[in-house]
């Protein structure tokens, strides 16, 4: 009945953006004011390395190519982002690595 946000967290934010292509009614566009993805991988890795490797398997590739982001004129797109987390072994010392398992 009334007006509404969107959120996706994650691979969330590619549902919500297939849903909302696919999916939603005029209607619904309407009432839509923003959609807000938090952490959603949206772009294609740009190091020529990082894309042989796609840990998506194809699915960034095909969401963005089939359910574009800003597809719903007056919605308004947030993405927000981190860095990532680097994630390291306390050693390189076998015996080391070994008793922390």
């Amino acid at each position: 009945s009334g007006d509404f946000h969107l959120v996706g967290h994650s691979l969330g934010g590619w549902v919500m953006r297939g849903w909302l292509s696919e999916r939603a009614g005029k209607d619904t566009k309407s009432k839509l004011k923003s959609f807000t993805t938090l952490g959603t991988p949206n772009r294609n890795p740009s190091n020529s390395l990082l894309r042989s490797f796609d840990q998506t398997r194809g699915m960034l590739k095909y969401i963005n190519e089939n359910y574009p982001a800003n597809s719903v004129q007056g919605v308004r797109y947030t993405s927000i982002v981190g860095t990532g987390t680097k994630a390291s072994f306390p050693s390189l010392n076998l015996e080391e690595i070994l008793a922390f398992v």
